[in-house]
């Protein structure tokens, strides 16, 4: 297999759109492409090495796009904020709670908002679990359970965790 760049890159082009159009399946066509990664291990390495680094950097350029698209997001839902609040200044200006338009109706609507209070007592917090109004979540601090016991602050692992050896393999 010829290993200039150019090549590998279409190869890791050709491999990224097969598994986009088998939806992540690695299919017998897909598989022949992979081998091509094949040769002797330092190659293969190598090969492997590049493909995961034009990954990568196909999953930087998403993200990257991704946060681009959610800013804009924001911006177009906070100026619709600001001019839906204008609307209903002008409104209330006016005195009129009704107005109907060529374009549309318009119409002030009275609601509730309701939240919990920042400051809310044990007793208001077992009242509302007891009569089924609030769940209680139940989330273990796994890394603090690992840290304290590595410290040597807890004795025993507790049963419920379940420990499973990992292998991962470094690359620089």
């Amino acid at each position: 297999m010829n290993n200039s760049f150019i090549d590998l890159l279409n190869l890791y082009q050709i491999i990224d759109n097969s598994l986009i159009e088998s939806e992540g399946e690695i299919t017998p066509e897909i598989q022949a492409l992979l081998d091509n990664f094949n040769g002797d291990l330092k190659d293969s390495l190598d090969r492997y090495r590049g493909w995961i680094n034009y990954n990568r950097s196909q999953y930087n350029m998403y993200e990257e796009e991704e946060n681009r698209l959610k800013a804009r997001k924001l911006s177009c839902e906070s100026r619709i904020e600001f001019a839906r609040n204008k609307m209903l200044q002008l409104m209330e200006l006016s005195g009129e709670s009704k107005l109907k338009t060529d374009l549309g109706n318009y119409n002030i609507r009275n609601t509730e908002s309701w939240e919990l209070k920042e400051d809310i007592t044990e007793e208001n917090k077992n009242s509302l679990l007891s009569s089924g109004y609030a769940t209680k979540e139940f989330k273990p601090h796994i890394s603090i359970i690992k840290k304290d016991f590595k410290d040597g602050v807890l004795e025993t692992i507790p049963d419920c965790i379940k420990i499973t050896p990992k292998k991962s393999l470094i690359i620089r």
